[in-house]
């Protein structure tokens, strides 16, 4: 009888039961889910090619600099550039908006990476919401790339602007509370 259970990542499964039992693994020891090469090998065992999915957009030559109140055209839409709004170690996260798209002006987020990351975070994002489909309710939950621009040296991806904020802003914003 088991009377619960726990699963961690690159760790063993422990179970408790009634009689004592080994632990089962996983993961090996040595699993790193942010290793390049894993994620590459990943990415080139997929049935179907990235560029085969909604949203995907291979871009020949290189991205220009973003700067704040600049413009910025991608596979014809063109993107107005407010400014920066964020960093982390592996973006820089711009706000944008689209005028072309009549009276309202929606407001969108560009997050550019130099590395394999922004392929990786596109194939994440649109399995989440492959595999939650449209009447979850939890797929509103999840990041959805609208559209992702990829190159040889790096990535935009673009996504619906929120306003407030993210998950680690307000972890942070708690922490500092308590």
């Amino acid at each position: 009888m088991i009377i619960s259970g726990r699963l961690s990542v690159g760790r063993s499964l422990h179970s408790h039961y009634a009689e004592p039992c080994a632990p089962a693994r996983i993961y090996p020891g040595t699993f790193d889910p942010f290793a390049v090469e894993l994620r590459q090998q990943q990415l080139g065992t997929l049935t179907a090619p990235l560029s085969s999915r909604s949203g995907f957009h291979n871009v020949l030559g290189r991205f220009p600099i973003l700067r704040s109140n600049s413009t910025l055209m991608l596979d014809g839409r063109i993107y107005i550039v407010k400014g920066a709004i964020g960093q982390g170690a592996y973006a820089k996260i711009y706000e944008a908006s689209l005028p072309a798209l009549g009276t309202q002006t929606p407001r969108v987020v560009l997050k550019v990476q130099d590395s394999i990351g922004g392929l990786w975070e596109f194939y994440v994002a649109s399995e989440l919401q492959r595999r939650l489909g449209g009447e979850s309710p939890v797929a509103d939950a999840v990041m959805t790339v609208e559209d992702g621009f990829f190159n040889d040296a790096g990535s935009i991806l673009v996504n619906q602007y929120l306003p407030y904020g993210n998950l680690l802003g307000l972890v942070n914003h708690y922490r500092l509370k308590v």
